[in-house]
């Protein structure tokens, strides 16, 4: 069972076509608690158990026997650092009382990654989404004052360098959203982004999110 959490809708960048709303809201400690038990509990009955509640079933075996994945997203979830660890934490000793395996991600626009926290991605096995606009970086994906985040994102992606030295870019399995500005410049984004190589393959298993609240068309895909 995959479980993912929406911990905010908060988000420190003013990206230029983000379509998401943007809220105060946040996910309580209770109910990201709530969230990883019901993962549990329907991993427990994918696998055909006789109880759907694993966690009340009293039988350490049944919970032992799945496994869970837990994706932190957001807005940006690392402003909310703290419930992050706090819900690590009750995964973990769920592990160590029922042996029961968690797997987790984490989506992030990654200006708020430090040292600290790769610390925790290191002890936690976390696998990070890391989003990025390539060339368009500085025009696109911006701080609310209007400066640009592609010269502090160069040194973060060194230090998830330094910290998982195996950590790979899917060429051609990127994921961009794109406005009528980028759809001319895109293929040039994506070569910047992926260092011009295998270019042949841009496009064949890209997956493009429209943003603007635009209806695709031909006539519409120009800037």
């Amino acid at each position: 069972m995959n479980m993912t959490l929406h911990v905010t809708d908060a988000c420190n960048l003013a990206c230029k076509y983000c379509y998401q709303t943007r809220t105060p809201e946040a996910m309580s400690e209770e109910t990201a608690r709530k969230a990883v038990d019901l993962s549990i509990a329907a991993s427990v009955a994918s696998l055909k158990c006789s109880n759907l509640c694993a966690l009340s079933s009293g039988n350490p075996a049944d919970i032992a026997s799945g496994s869970t994945g837990i994706c932190f997203f957001g807005g940006e979830p690392l402003l909310m650092r703290q419930l992050i660890l706090r819900t690590l934490d009750y995964c973990s000793s769920i592990h160590k009382e029922t042996g029961h395996r968690f797997n987790f991600k984490l989506v992030t626009n990654g200006t708020l990654l430090d040292e600290a926290f790769m610390r925790v991605v290191d002890e936690n096995g976390i696998g990070l989404g890391f989003s990025h606009d390539g060339l368009m970086q500085d025009d696109e994906r911006i701080y609310p004052d209007g400066s640009g985040t592609a010269g502090m994102l160069d040194a973060k992606m060194q230090m998830i360098l330094a910290h998982q030295p195996e950590v790979m870019v899917p060429i051609g399995r990127w994921c961009m959203t794109a406005t009528r500005r980028k759809l001319l410049p895109l293929k040039a984004a994506v070569n910047g982004l992926e260092g011009g190589r295998q270019r042949r393959r841009i496009g064949r298993r890209s997956g493009l999110s429209g943003g603007d609240g635009a209806r695709w068309t031909r006539s519409r895909s120009a800037p």
